[in-house]
């Protein structure tokens, strides 16, 4: 139902108590715009708002999911190490609601998807499985293993270099299968999310959130990094063109 627009409210795509982790004791926290010439690079205090997206009474909704993403991915519990036959860190455990914990982040990418903020979020799109996402968000059927597969990853500290305190919005890359690849880049943490039809790739069911109790996340080590900075660096220099030749 359509609402006046003095119903509508602040509403953050990505938590702001996010934003504030990544700020940490800085006064701002900075924001990485991959579209346009300008302003590529700024310092923002609070995060990114969309003030046409939802109504109070829908942001309501889903507040509850959003502390419920920031108690278990906020400041993710590392008391449970993972190691392999050498002794080496594989990732992490920990206990949660892991259906609740992967409706927050499709929640994330909806709202992202949805958001008129051209600045920041111009480049994500969901295109038509938008409808069916928020639909699965807040409906009562247990989201399958392979419903939405996800994988979480713990960086390694500093990981993505100069990158590592820069808030990105997600990224979607098309699959050759019809699907989308959806990342997400949280203080510490890197989120794939795969949407519609994602045959193209094999995932092996340690990698995905396959437990209704239990998240695993994949420590993902710096020697590891170049790639993933490189694919950044590629990704800005991509749009940055696009949104040359548009304009």
């Amino acid at each position: 139902m359509w609402e006046p627009i003095s119903n509508f409210v602040k509403a953050h795509s990505i938590p702001r108590s996010f934003f504030l982790e990544f700020r940490g004791a800085d006064l701002n926290s900075v924001l990485f715009a991959i579209y346009g010439q300008e302003n590529r690079v700024r310092r923002i205090q609070a995060g990114v708002w969309d003030n046409e997206i939802l109504c109070q009474g829908c942001e309501a909704r889903f507040s509850d999911l959003d502390h419920y993403g920031w108690k278990i991915l906020g400041k993710p519990d590392l008391t449970q190490p993972v190691l392999d036959q050498n002794f080496d860190l594989v990732g992490y455990k920990t206990k949660c609601d892991t259906d609740k914990l992967r409706r927050f982040i499709l929640a994330v990418l909806w709202r992202a998807s949805v958001s008129l903020r051209a600045d920041f979020y111009k480049g994500f799109s969901l295109g038509n499985h938008e409808k069916e996402m928020i639909k699965r968000v807040f409906d009562n059927t247990l989201l399958s293993t392979w419903e939405y597969p996800t994988s979480v990853f713990k960086l390694e500290r500093d990981f993505l270099g100069p990158y590592s305190k820069i808030i990105f919005p997600p990224m979607a890359n098309q699959l050759k299968s019809g699907g989308l690849m959806c990342i997400l880049y949280l203080p510490g943490l890197k989120i794939s999310t795969m949407v519609g039809d994602a045959s193209c790739l094999w995932m092996p069911p340690q990698t995905v959130i396959n437990k209704p109790d239990e998240l695993f996340m994949i420590f993902w080590p710096k020697a590891l990094a170049q790639k993933e900075i490189e694919y950044i660096q590629h990704l800005q220099r991509r749009r940055m063109e696009i949104s040359s030749r548009a304009s």
